[in-house]
């Protein structure tokens, strides 16, 4: 049996988030693969290049040089975000094995390691192919650091393609995918990668997504992914939570952004942005019940979108390091009345103060426990504390006053109410055993 042994630049490259796809709508799956390899067959020609192997959504291209197959993945990236199809590429350089219709070799295995580094739209290079294209004009590279590849013997410079609104992820993006170790471990490098804020995109526009990519990256924030549904975006936090999420309103698959938003505050309270084109008074009144930090319509000008950030991104950081300060005993103050109106849908309802077990803070808002019910009010803390008085009602935690009336027992670190454990932190400890008649 005859090899073949050549020297090739090798272009790997698969659709991300594939497997979730086909769960979720199989025909469509079907179509998108369908798209995606005749855009494959049509741009890699045209490159003089040769498809060598599909696997399932993965790509096998090979190159006689370098210069062609990154200006090949280019060509490929820009098609496949027109069309809003999520793709990853990696490429290496090196010398691979041809056997009738199959080829193998590490350099091969190199380019697959490498491409399973990126985020879709992203396309990822070796050391040894970025040599060969670094002074090229219209390419433009930006490294990504060294890291040593799972089942490859030596560590490699990794980098990135950032031209013609191709964008870097970063570092920390890197590694969590699981294929890769880092190599640079000085403490700027660790204080970098820990600190930086890691943003979800949700849009299901790929053009528009990996717009919103390359201005975060721009700005210093890092991209933990572009994703189009919300199914695949609960996954995706599940597995490595970001610390804000930038949500369009219509998406791709059964959940809207609306929908994903609202799973995402019951289940992880990761701080959402709306952005998107649906400004009527009826979306934002759904999405108010998301309890996002802001909603943005598109188009959204860059300056505006990173200022919203910025500020909710201070918000989030005040809400970990600045406990209220806990109110001295001496200051009690009695309520005005025995009883607050609270708004219930289109009305205002009377709640007497000792029928609330409780009130916890959820972000702007708040929601009041009653043994019967509970009323979800668009208030500040602070200013449900102020109506509630201090002379019954205690804070406990930055996000918890309770009836002192409600508590039936206590420990170390929790306040146990009838049909509820409330924490009793440090800061406010001292204050609440003051108030209990305690033996």
């Amino acid at each position: 049996m005859a090899f073949d042994r050549q020297h090739a630049a090798i272009i790997f490259a698969d659709i991300s988030g594939y497997t979730t796809l086909m769960q979720e709508d199989e025909s469509n799956a079907v179509r998108v693969v369908r798209a995606y390899k005749s855009v494959i067959h049509e741009v890699c020609a045209a490159w003089e290049g040769q498809v060598a192997q599909f696997y399932g959504d993965g790509c096998l291209m090979t190159f006689a040089e370098p210069e062609a197959a990154v200006r090949c993945a280019m060509a490929l990236q820009a098609q496949f975000l027109s069309l809003q199809i999520p793709v990853r590429i990696g490429i290496n350089l090196g010398e691979i094995v041809a056997e009738e219709e199959h080829i193998y070799g590490d350099a091969i295995n190199v380019a697959s390691r490498i491409e399973s580094m990126g985020l879709p739209g992203t396309v990822l290079l070796s050391q040894s192919v970025y040599e060969s294209v670094a002074e090229k004009p219209g390419i433009d590279c930006q490294s990504l650091g060294v890291f040593a590849l799972r089942h490859v013997e030596q560590p490699m410079e990794i980098y990135a393609l950032v031209t013609e609104g191709l964008f870097a992820p970063t570092r920390e993006q890197m590694m969590r995918k699981g294929t890769a170790y880092e190599i640079d471990n000085s403490p700027a490098a660790v204080e970098g990668a820990t600190t930086q804020i890691q943003i979800l995109v949700v849009e299901d526009d790929m053009i528009v997504g990996a717009h919103i990519s390359m201005v975060l990256a721009e700005a210093g924030y890092g991209v933990l992914g572009l994703i189009p549904t919300g199914e695949a975006a609960l996954e995706q936090i599940r597995t490595f939570p970001p610390d804000l999420v930038l949500m369009d309103v219509n998406l791709k698959g059964k959940l809207d952004g609306i929908e994903t938003a609202s799973r995402i505050f019951n289940d992880s309270k990761v701080p959402v942005i709306f952005l998107t084109a649906n400004s009527d008074s009826a979306t934002f009144e759904r999405a108010k019940a998301a309890f996002p930090y802001a909603f943005i319509n598109k188009p959204f000008k860059p300056v505006a979108l990173l200022r919203a950030i910025e500020l909710v991104v201070q918000r989030i950081q005040e809400e970990k390091e600045s406990p209220a300060v806990p109110q001295p005993a001496a200051a009690l103050q009695p309520p005005q009345s025995d009883h607050i109106f609270v708004r219930d849908k289109d009305r205002m309802v009377k709640v007497r103060l000792a029928d609330i077990q409780y009130v916890e803070a959820e972000r702007n808002y708040c929601r009041i426990h009653t043994l019967q019910r509970q009323f979800l009010l668009s208030t500040p803390m602070k200013t449900v504390e102020n109506s509630l008085g201090t002379v019954s009602f205690v804070r406990t935690h930055r996000s918890f006053v309770v009836n002192l009336g409600a508590i039936e027992g206590l420990d170390e670190h929790y306040l146990y109410l009838k049909e509820q454990a409330i924490p009793l932190s440090k800061a406010y400890k001292e204050d609440v055993m003051q108030r209990l008649n305690r033996i």
